[in-house]
């Protein structure tokens, strides 16, 4: 029982439920007991080992095997598996050898000709895009700015250039009958009979109502009057939209001019062409119209009069665009 400090509390203690280690030894039997009990011829209860005899048990022995296993015979190597290569490791390429010296324990220290060898193929990539994509080629972009930049230098320099020779009596004198029996000036015939272009107005419009933002003409009296072009516009605007709702590419304006529409982000340019169209005319136009609009881009949400005269030299630009000058 266990001893509290407390008599008044020896009541409420109670025993413990396991026996005391010193109750449990004075239970068990002593040696010389059990040495004179008598055992019978079967034993019942079994004795409890001596603690002082070393306990020694004998394995039990294996019985001896009447004949030897036999010893597996020995795989003859086959010629073909002698004769077969070793399967071939592809080379390695740079960015393989730069992982593989990631991967090691002690990787060495990486050089200069390592980097190199790593952006070359993703560099030899991005320039073949650029240069050579034949929808967003680098060519795209700088062909019209060229074409731009030189006519321009020289319509600045010279009145008319010739590239042709002078033609024969024969020619001029059978274009001088038709414009005689067609009521047309000579010059008309020798534009419309050598499949000559040029681009004589171009209008920038709003994209969402179609409003005049600013416009240029080969006229000097329309150029300078907003007025006049104003009937012109009116009627581009109506036609701008086919039967089933959607923008044209291009229509015919009258007997002589065409109708080319170029759509950007936030504006429309509509150029009048006396003649005959190409591809050179429309990505020329791209280009004025891009220079209008990387100029002031959403600005031109904005419906107002302050972009009639700011843009009018980029779209005189347009005018320039036109075949080489004609025969004498």
């Amino acid at each position: 029982m266990i001893q509290t400090p407390f008599p008044e509390l020896e009541h409420f203690v109670r025993p413990s439920r396991l026996p005391s280690l010193e109750k449990t030894l004075a239970s068990l039997p002593l040696q010389e007991a059990i040495d004179d009990i008598e055992t019978p011829d079967r034993e019942i209860v079994p004795a409890f080992p001596s603690f002082n005899k070393a306990r020694t048990t004998t394995p039990p022995s294996l019985p001896a095997l009447k004949k030897p296993l036999p010893t597996p015979p020995k795989l003859a190597k086959s010629k073909t598996t002698l004769n077969r290569q070793k399967p071939s490791t592809p080379m390695p390429t740079s960015m393989a050898n730069l992982v593989a010296d990631a991967m090691d324990d002690e990787p060495r220290a990486a050089t200069d000709d390592d980097l190199r060898r790593a952006f070359e193929p993703i560099v030899e990539g991005s320039l073949e895009r650029v240069l050579y994509a034949p929808d967003k080629g680098l060519h795209t972009y700088l062909e019209p700015m060229l074409r731009s930049t030189v006519r321009r230098a020289i319509a600045e320099q010279i009145d008319a250039a010739v590239q042709f020779r002078s033609t024969s009596t024969t020619d001029r004198l059978g274009w001088r009958l038709k414009a005689l029996m067609t009521s047309r000036s000579y010059d008309e015939v020798v534009f419309h009979s050598t499949r000559r272009y040029q681009v004589e107005e171009t209008f920038l419009l709003r994209k969402e109502d179609y409003s005049l933002i600013s416009f240029a003409s080969h006229d000097p009296a329309r150029h300078a009057s907003e007025k006049r072009v104003a009937p012109t516009i009116k009627k581009l605007t109506t036609r701008l939209i086919d039967s089933e709702g959607n923008l044209r590419k291009t229509f015919e304006y009258n007997d002589e001019q065409l109708a080319i529409i170029r759509e950007g982000d936030y504006t429309l340019l509509v150029a009048l062409v006396r003649g005959r169209s190409n591809a050179l005319v429309r990505a020329d136009l791209d280009y004025v119209l891009r220079q209008a609009e990387e100029r002031f881009g959403e600005r031109f949400e904005v419906e107002t009069d302050a972009f009639l005269h700011v843009l009018q030299p980029i779209l005189e630009g347009a005018l320039l665009i036109q075949s080489p000058a004609p025969p004498n």
